[in-house]
């Protein structure tokens, strides 16, 4: 499918859900039924009230964060509106789904995409779910296992060979993709991009694999380097060419040079299986 274009149009949104369970397909997907939410929310209650005798099972505690995220997530939002209760909901049910993981920065920017969308509880809780479990990559990042450098080593390389100007350029600012790629990552770049742009960009990352976020993550350092008319040697500006707002208006164009990046057909399932990295 060619991307030199802003995306499909928002009414395939509605099928987020199915693309989410396609992501996850013969994984243990979960259904809403399985963990209930609701249940695991009730959990969450009785846990959190009994703090000082309560026995964790991992990183349940992590919940606690989740309160300190929401204002910086949701800046427009009353701390009980509909929307903010939603996500809050779904991501303390997660964190005692997943305590392995817990809540994890920037899971709560995955929630204020899916908010708008999913007005159901129980399906919005699935989704999320599903969005991570079902990829390899965002399992890896939110487990901030050794694994993650993997990832980036692997980024690295495909930069050198689709843009080796570019990967020059970042190597001598002494810029790593800890320092960029990470927060696209973790956030599916929904921090980076305006609303609309984030959700014209998740149309097409729920339509393909893990190669999405590598190939975008290289468009994307093609497109922010092209905005700026020097590229410094200095880390701080360089940082702020890569983190600069994209909007609605820029997404042509950076489809466009997402279209020129070239990962060969298994490239990263190969690499994934070398490591014996698979979704959990």
């Amino acid at each position: 499918m060619s991307c030199c274009c802003p995306g499909p149009e928002p009414r395939i949104r509605p099928c987020w859900t199915t693309c989410s369970d396609a992501m996850t397909a013969g994984q243990g997907r979960v259904r809403a039924c399985r963990p209930p939410g609701q249940v695991l929310l009730q959990r969450v209650r009785v846990v959190t009230g009994a703090s000082r005798t309560a026995v964790w099972y991992g990183y349940e505690s992590s919940v606690k964060m989740i309160a300190l995220d929401l204002p910086r997530t949701f800046p427009d939002e009353d701390g009980d509106s509909e929307v903010v209760t939603d996500a809050k909901h779904c991501l303390q049910a997660w964190a005692f789904y997943r305590p392995d993981i817990g809540y994890v920065q920037g899971m709560s920017n995955l929630c204020a995409v899916l908010c708008p969308v999913l007005d159901d509880q129980e399906l919005l809780f699935q989704c999320f779910c599903n969005l991570i479990l079902g990829s390899v990559s965002l399992t890896v990042l939110y487990s901030m296992t050794d694994d993650v450098e993997h990832l980036f080593e692997l980024y690295t390389s495909l930069l050198w060979n689709n843009a080796p100007a570019l990967a020059k350029a970042l190597h001598r600012a002494d810029v790593t993709p800890s320092l960029y790629v990470l927060d696209w990552w973790l956030t599916v770049y929904s921090r980076l991009l305006s609303t609309e742009a984030t959700a014209r960009f998740w149309d097409v990352w729920l339509l393909e694999d893990d190669t999405f976020l590598y190939r975008s993550a290289i468009g994307m350092v093609m497109f922010q380097t092209s905005r700026a008319k020097v590229l410094s040697e200095d880390r701080a500006k360089m940082l702020d060419v890569l983190k600069a707002p994209v909007g609605t208006e820029d997404l042509r164009d950076l489809f466009c040079l997402m279209d020129e990046v070239t990962i060969p057909p298994f490239t990263i399932a190969g690499r994934y299986d070398e490591l014996g990295l698979s979704p959990c």
